[in-house]
Formats: structure tokens, C-alpha cells, sequence
């Protein structure tokens, strides 16, 4: 199925995603698989959290799926990911 309008960002698809991987019935079973609290699951289900970087990488680690595929799975097609950092000012020399 073809659309005009670009994937969009759905925590339940990379979770969907590694249910299948992991061959877990379920979000509890997932969650021990991946030695997570269970409850973090919910929270990404009902996007009351965002998924970080560091749980990407956390998940990159225990599956050995790469950062790119779990982020498509999440409808995440950016080529790149930036991270806005601010600029650090020595106390004394801020313009």
C-alpha cells in the first residue's frame, strides 16, 4: 500500500517488531527477554515516553539488530538523527 504522506512515528510497530524477533508472546514476556521493567512498555505503548537514544542503543545491544532497523520500525526514515545540544558557556566567558 502506497501513501502520500511519510511514516509516522509509532513506538508500537518497533515493539510489534521485536515481540516477532524474540518470538514473546507478549509486552511482560518482551520485557524479561530484555531484562526491562515491564511497566516501560506501557508507558512507550501509550507514547507517555518517548524512545531514546539510550534505549535504542540498550536495544541494539541485547538483540543485535542495528540502530537504522529498529528506528524504521518505529517509522522513523530520517537518513540522518541530529541532537540539538546547547552550547556550553564557562562561567566568565559567556559573550
Amino acid at each position: 500500500m502506497t501513501s502520500s504522506h511519510p511514516a509516522r512515528y509509532d513506538p508500537n510497530g518497533l515493539l510489534d517488531f521485536l515481540q516477532a524477533h524474540l518470538n514473546a508472546p507478549d509486552d511482560h514476556a518482551l520485557a524479561q527477554a530484555l531484562s526491562l521493567p515491564s511497566s516501560l512498555f506501557g508507558d512507550l505503548r501509550a507514547q507517555r515516553m518517548p524512545v531514546s537514544a539510550c534505549l535504542l542503543l540498550s536495544l541494539e545491544a541485547s538483540t543485535g539488530l542495528s540502530t537504522e532497523s529498529l528506528r524504521r520500525a518505529m517509522g522513523d526514515r530520517r537518513a540522518n538523527a541530529r541532537v540539538s545540544i546547547p552550547p556550553i558557556r564557562e562561567q566568565g566567558y559567556a559573550r
